[in-house]
């Protein structure tokens, strides 16, 4: 996945030095990797074009091979368009770069659950938990895999810990937890 947009992404950057030889004083290759990383994720969010987004991530790892924000950027857009293969490759590149990124370890951990590496994402969770227990969203994947492993009332635990960080709870999933275990008062 990572050669696919190869091609694409040594044009642009040959264009984009030539730019920089006219104009005078590159910025660095990080600097580069920093504006293209934006303009990624403008394609992505507000453009919808997560193909286009990618290609700008892919080019922002030419520029500057150690920039974790671009892998983690790949793997999100790659986990978003339902390719968990090349998320899971895109953040354990980003994981080498940036090891204490909460947001990495959640999405992975997302990915591992559904994939049913149980151990695997319940780690992934927890470290994610460790880094940014202010982070609610962290509470909830941790009551699904709870739930999943029919831990009712830890997941009851984690889903009041979510609360308390306000977080978004699938009011399905609540009730699916009802049923299992009512909830505790």
């Amino acid at each position: 996945m990572l050669k696919t947009y190869r091609h694409i992404i040594v044009f642009i950057y040959l264009v984009v030095c030539a730019t920089f030889v006219i104009a005078g004083d590159p910025p660095s290759l990080q600097e580069q990797a920093a504006s293209v990383i934006q303009n990624g994720w403008k394609a992505f969010e507000e453009d919808k074009k997560p193909d286009e987004a990618l290609i700008h991530f892919n080019h922002a790892i030419l520029l500057d091979g150690q920039s974790g924000k671009a892998y983690f950027a790949a793997g999100y857009v790659s986990q978003a368009t339902n390719k968990p293969d090349a998320a899971i490759e895109y953040y354990t590149k980003s994981l080498e770069f940036q090891p204490d990124y909460a947001s990495t370890h959640m999405n992975m951990g997302t990915i591992m659950l559904r994939k049913g590496k149980v151990d695997e994402s319940f780690q992934l969770f927890e470290r994610a938990r460790t880094l940014a227990p202010e982070r609610g969203q962290i509470y909830v994947k941790l009551a699904l895999w709870h739930f999943l492993n029919e831990q009712f009332p830890e997941a009851w635990d984690a889903i009041k810990e979510a609360r308390i960080r306000q977080a978004a709870i699938n009011e399905k999933f609540l009730e699916a937890l009802k049923q299992q275990l009512p909830e505790p008062k």
